[in-house]
């Protein structure tokens, strides 16, 4: 699952992973 907040527009694969690479970064 993949939850765009910023972006629904452009959030597909790519902004996917780059949303959940950075929120993972966030978090950790």
């Amino acid at each position: 699952m993949c939850m765009c907040m910023y972006e629904l527009a452009t959030c597909f694969r790519s902004s996917c992973a780059l949303v959940l690479k950075s929120y993972k970064g966030i978090r950790e």
